[in-house]
Order: C-alpha cells, then structure tokens, then sequence
C-alpha cells in the first residue's frame, strides 16, 4: 500500500484481494481486472480505467477517481462512500446487489443505462450528473444535490429522495410511482 503505479496496465490481471491504500495509479489501466474485495481505499485513480472490471465487494472508500471510466463495471456490494468521481463514466454499470455510494462526489457524472436499485446515494453530489434510463428502483437518495442532473426516463420507483435538491432536474419520462420527494 501507499505505492506508486501511474500508467501502469493491469488489463484483465488478478487482483482479487489486492490491498492499493493510499496508493497512487493515476491513469492506470485495470480494464477487465478481477478486484474483488480489493481496497482502494483513499486511492488516487484519476484518468484511470476500470472498464468492466469485476469491484464485486471492493473497498474504494475516499477513492480520487476524476474523469476515469468504470463502464460496464460490475459494482455489486462495491463500497464508494465518500468516493470523488467527478467528470467519471459509470454508464452500464451493473450493482445487482447494492452498492454503496453514500456522499460520493459525482458531479458532471454519466450513469446511463446503470443498474443502481436498492442502492444507497444518501448525501451524495450528483449535480449536471446524467442518469439517463439508469435502475434506481428502491435506492436512497435523501439529502442529495441533484440540481441539473438528468433523470430522463430513470427508473425512480420507490427511491427515497426526500430532502433532495433537484432544482432544474430533468425528469421527463421518469418513473416516480412510490417515490418519497418530500422535502
């Protein structure tokens, strides 16, 4: 842990277990990398990719990961709590079970086509993020800043979203059947 691996390629490498804390692999390649239960925990990542990468279980708790790719990752019990995402590509992300990404800094974000239900996002930062027909179906939302982001046709059933700020969200074609949106 606390080591240096900028530019470094892990594609499609076995890193199941890995402990990185406090490492930094600023525009590392783990494409396709098996991470499961690894800890990246308060990891520089920024201008990485995690395209596809199996975080089933990963600790990445106060990741730094601006402006890096995690689509098509597989996310399920994948801890991002507080994690800075920022300008990051979730689209096609699959969490079949729940994620959390409580008090993630996500703004300008892309989650499109994600699967997210039952999912925790309590207090998060999603401003200007895009969540275009993600599954957010059941998650907890409550207390998010959601200003601009757009929810066109997001699965929103159930979700907890009170107290939120979604001034000036999209929400076209959303579905809001059972949502708590009280303030």
């Amino acid at each position: 842990s606390g080591g240096s691996f900028k530019k470094t390629n892990w594609f499609k490498a076995d890193l199941s277990m890995s402990v990185f804390t406090e490492a930094s692999l600023t525009e590392a390649d783990l494409s396709n990398a098996n991470c499961t239960g690894a800890n990246f925990e308060r990891v520089e990542l920024s201008r990485g990719k995690m395209k596809e990468a199996n975080l089933t279980d990963a600790d990445m708790r106060g990741l730094t990961a601006e402006s890096t790719t995690f689509a098509g990752a597989l996310l399920s019990g994948a801890n991002f709590q507080g994690a800075m995402v920022s300008e990051s590509n979730f689209n096609n992300v699959c969490a079949p079970t729940p994620a959390d990404m409580r008090e993630i800094q996500a703004v300008h974000a892309f989650f499109m086509n994600s699967n997210f239900s039952d999912s925790s996002f309590s207090g998060a930062n999603l401003t200007k993020a895009v969540l275009c027909e993600a599954n957010l179906m059941r998650s907890d939302l409550t207390g998010c800043q959601i200003a601009e982001g757009n929810f066109q046709k997001c699965n929103l059933r159930e979700a907890r979203m009170s107290g939120s700020d979604i001034r000036n969200a999209v929400l076209s074609e959303a579905s809001l059947s059972g949502a708590d949106l009280s303030s």
